[in-house]
């Protein structure tokens, strides 16, 4: 993903908020207990309501995806018709679907590298 494509990164964010909605709440992996799993549907519900305009609201479902309880799901593919839903209400033009919801987290905090710096920054000093 070109840096600075806010667009892109958006169309990524409601990717992965909505596979998450539609996928994921659905069905517990067979790995992932109880607990984790009403975890896991807890963040689906914060991010269901979160304004993803922002780039701060962009890195965190993205570090979600990468690092936190949506990992479980990081390798999961990607719907042809969710990509071409999100690409089209977020006006992206001709670009291919991430191969994974990882990759869509990936491509997020490849556009937002202060961000992505910030977040290092903040791990380093806890």
């Amino acid at each position: 993903m070109p840096h600075g494509d806010f667009r892109l990164a958006r169309a990524c964010a409601e990717l992965m908020r909505d596979w998450h909605e539609r996928h994921g709440a659905v069905h517990r992996p067979p790995n992932m207990d109880d607990g984790q799993f009403a975890r896991y549907r807890e963040r689906v519900a914060y991010f269901r309501n979160a304004e993803l305009s922002s780039p701060d609201a962009l890195a965190e479902i993205a570090q979600e995806q990468r690092s936190r309880i949506f990992e479980w799901y990081y390798s999961a593919t990607v719907p042809q018709e969710l990509w071409q839903h999100v690409t089209h209400a977020n006006q992206v033009i001709d670009h291919r679907p991430p191969q994974s919801l990882g990759e869509a987290a990936n491509w997020i905090l490849e556009g937002l590298p202060s961000q992505e710096h910030q977040e290092e920054r903040h791990d380093h000093e806890r």
